[in-house]
């Protein structure tokens, strides 16, 4: 859906972080994309939502955050400080 690359969103700091937010960023067009076809692929589509979960998780871990849920995160806090 959009072939720009994603803008700073200002707590992507490092590339890393930008290229994970740009990796969920597709995934998710691609999701929208899928949802919206005419004949719904299935397989395709629950492919998609896994590696969007996937994505998501690797794109939290690179601002520190080890799982899904902040607040019950055990190692919250714990780390460098990246200012």
């Amino acid at each position: 859906m959009n072939d720009l690359p994603t803008l700073a969103n200002g707590t992507d700091i490092t590339a890393e972080q930008v290229i994970a937010h740009d990796r969920y960023d597709r995934l998710r067009d691609r999701l929208v994309t899928l949802q919206s076809a005419p004949v719904a692929n299935d397989i395709a589509i629950n492919a998609c939502i896994e590696a969007l979960a996937t994505a998501q998780t690797a794109y939290q871990a690179t601002h520190g955050l080890v799982g899904n849920h902040a607040r019950k995160d055990p190692f919250r806090g714990v780390g460098p400080i990246v200012k």
